[in-house]
């Protein structure tokens, strides 16, 4: 998993995200899947990073 190219930032969301989700996002998220607009944003940020 290419981690080491996320900035510190999106890895925290990362982080929050597995915990939440239990993966990588594989498709973009859903506007039910997430808590806040932020996440969302975040989420959306790490699918195109990792797909």
């Amino acid at each position: 998993t290419p981690r080491n190219q996320l900035r510190p930032e999106d890895l925290n969301a990362f982080e929050s995200d597995k915990f939440e989700l239990g993966h990588i996002p594989s498709v973009p998220p859903s506007q039910n899947l997430c808590s806040n607009v932020k996440r969302c944003s975040s989420w959306n940020v790490l699918y195109s990073r990792f797909n």
